[in-house]
């Protein structure tokens, strides 16, 4: 029997409690409160392409909402969804032959999306970041 660690209380993840029973409305207030993060987060990774930054948005909240039901809480839902966001980005590239940022590039977001203490960074609509990225 191992630890499980778990994390800290996050509201966010219980309106995700709704999207797992398929509740429209619970969807849309993810959808309303993650867009633009999930969308900045596309933008810069794909180098300020907007219409793919759109697709991948669309495609992340797609995905999150059939895998709701395999979100554990051992991470927080902005974690999650930040990953989901990344792979989306990844795949997209790897699909259209895009260049997409660098590894080293892509944890400098994650940096600046998550504090080492696990709280999520103040956020600004249409920022893809608080600092000068390069």
């Amino acid at each position: 029997m191992g630890i499980r660690l778990v994390a800290q209380d996050d509201p966010s993840a219980n309106i995700l409690e709704g999207c797992r029973k398929g509740d429209p409305e619970a969807r849309r207030r993810v959808f309303e409160r993650y867009k633009d993060r999930v969308f900045s987060v596309a933008l810069g990774f794909l180098k300020g392409d907007h219409a793919a930054a759109e697709d991948v948005t669309q495609e992340v909240f797609v995905k999150v909402f059939r895998a709701a039901s395999t979100f554990r809480r051992d991470a927080r839902l902005s974690t999650w969804l930040h990953r989901i966001t990344v792979n989306a980005c990844e795949n997209w590239a790897d699909l259209s032959g895009a260049r997409v940022l660098d590894r080293e590039a892509a944890e400098i977001l994650r940096e600046m999306w998550i504090d080492p203490d696990g709280a999520e960074q103040p956020y600004r609509p249409g920022v893809v970041c608080a600092a000068p990225m390069f």
